[in-house]
């Protein structure tokens, strides 16, 4: 399976509107990756961000993560 700018519309569907700048933007923060998401709707670009705080270790899951996400994320 090969994903580039030439088979991605095939895997994910239609084109959203979402400029390179936004995403080039959003990434060069430290702590935040860009995912692929795939849903019977279409796909999408996912930003998930990760912050270092003061605390026990460990971290916590917001939002609506599914099942695998959250099992990568354990993993991680």
């Amino acid at each position: 399976l090969i994903v580039n700018k030439e088979t991605i519309q095939e895997f994910l569907g239609g084109i959203k509107i979402r400029s390179e700048g936004e995403i080039a933007e959003r990434t060069e923060r430290p702590g935040v990756a860009v995912g692929l998401a795939w849903t019977p709707a279409g796909g999408d670009v996912l930003f998930v961000e990760a912050n270092a705080m003061k605390g026990k270790g460990g971290f916590t899951m917001t939002g609506q993560i599914g099942q695998v996400m959250q099992e990568s994320m354990q993993a991680a």
